[in-house]
């Protein structure tokens, strides 16, 4: 596929837009069986470890399919890509409902789960193809707030179908909605693809290039980056772990910590992306103007979050404000390090031609964080209670902080090395 560099800063915005309101779609249809965990285990009588083993099919399976995503799109069309993976989510969610065991569902979720893999990677090339290096940040920065509003729309369109007709309705409505965005895609997409390439200015080096992997001179990646970027993979393992469990199981934590009922609890659960669709903005400029190292301001933010935990641990029983507070906050640091792991790095790598790939694997370990603490988390939480949990929670936010403090300087070194 051929990419041409917009060379308008609005058109940059509108393309951000559209890859951001697609990647709503993605979080409509993916994260929604969590959302209703709490009543499909009281609707249908089954346990949360069990019930916890669907969402980790996906987790499994995303991760997976990331590493083949990245591969793809680096080599192939990556709209063609997502577009696929959108409709074949679209056609699990259908099938969810209609799904009469633990075993059915978690099959159909896998497959969910792998057609959802179709979507990251792909969204950070086209970025990467269209957009000039400092439209990229904000570029990124906008279709992040994807997931966050993504997640609210889940937790308000689940409390709100749950009350007028059960736990069902949720996937029928997602599925309906992302349909609607995955044709307002295939629309708006070509118009903005075939401006780039019409207004391209030749007198400019880089918007002239037709950015593919054939045309331009890529580097070797130096030996040292691989274990640079090994190390803070395991810093993305722990995002991963503390983001989704946290966003998963704050209904059921607030639910029986604090008696509260099921569609309250559910609603409890859009105070997180609220406060995450704030925060990018502010990200965004910390980073700017305090460092030019992505895993240093990851590690500072994690430090923020072990904060967060530690306040947590000795008052998670003394109110739900408080605490809903506190998990926000942590939640919002793992988004925060989101952004500069998943969202920043990737880019980096444009100078090695395996942006997409890069971007698959960072995001597939993510999910192998959440594979674990999704299942890992619901049987503490079953067997040790909360405290517990929310200890596991602190001592892995600050590995986390040594992970990234422990190859910061190396990554900088490598990265400001002049091409």
């Amino acid at each position: 596929m051929e990419f041409y560099k917009l060379e308008s800063r609005k058109m940059a915005r509108l393309l951000a837009i559209l890859c951001c309101v697609t990647y709503i779609g993605s979080y409509l249809t993916r994260i929604n069986f969590g959302a209703v965990t709490v009543e499909i285990i009281e609707a249908m009588g089954w346990d949360k470890p069990s019930v916890s083993a669907v969402t980790t099919g996906l987790f499994i399976t995303y991760g997976i399919g990331q590493l083949v995503s990245g591969w793809l799109c680096d080599r192939y069309s990556p709209t063609k890509i997502m577009l696929g993976g959108f409709v074949v989510s679209i056609a699990m969610n259908l099938a969810i409902p209609f799904c009469p065991s633990i075993p059915a569902m978690t099959a159909v979720w896998c497959v969910n789960g792998f057609a959802q893999a179709m979507m990251w990677p792909p969204i950070v090339r086209i970025l990467a193809g269209y957009c000039h290096s400092k439209d990229y940040q904000e570029a990124s920065m906008i279709v992040t707030w994807g997931c966050s509003i993504g997640t609210l729309a889940v937790y308000l369109l689940s409390s709100i179908c749950v009350v007028i007709s059960g736990w069902k309705l949720v996937f029928f409505v997602c599925a309906a909605l992302a349909t609607i965005i995955c044709i307002g895609f295939c629309i708006f997409f070509p118009k903005i693809a075939a401006y780039a390439k019409a207004n391209r200015r030749i007198d400019n080096a880089e918007s002239a290039e037709i950015a593919t992997v054939e045309n331009k001179t890529i580097e070797k990646m130096p030996r040292a980056l691989y274990y640079v970027l090994g190390v803070a993979l395991l810093a993305v393992i722990v995002l991963g772990a503390l983001r989704d469990s946290i966003t998963t199981w704050l209904p059921n934590y607030v639910s029986e910590t604090f008696n509260m009922g099921s569609e309250s609890a559910i609603l409890s659960g859009v105070v997180l992306p609220l406060i995450n669709i704030i925060i990018y903005p502010f990200v965004l400029k910390y980073y700017r103007r305090f460092f030019t190292n992505e895993l240093t301001c990851a590690a500072s933010i994690y430090g923020i979050s072990t904060v967060a935990a530690v306040i947590l641990y000795f008052t998670y029983s003394s109110g739900a404000v408080l605490s809903i507070i506190l998990l926000s906050a942590i939640c919002a640091g793992m988004h925060a390090a989101n952004f500069m792991l998943i969202s920043l790095v990737p880019k980096r790598f444009d100078r090695y031609g395996n942006v997409g790939l890069i971007s698959g694997v960072v995001n597939s370990f993510v999910y192998v964080g959440s594979a674990i603490s999704i299942w890992g988390i619901a049987s503490i939480a079953e067997n040790y209670g909360w405290q517990t949990t929310i200890a596991v929670w602190t001592v892995a936010s600050f590995c986390a902080i040594i992970f990234c403090i422990a190859v910061a300087r190396k990554w900088g070194e490598i990265m400001n090395k002049k091409k």
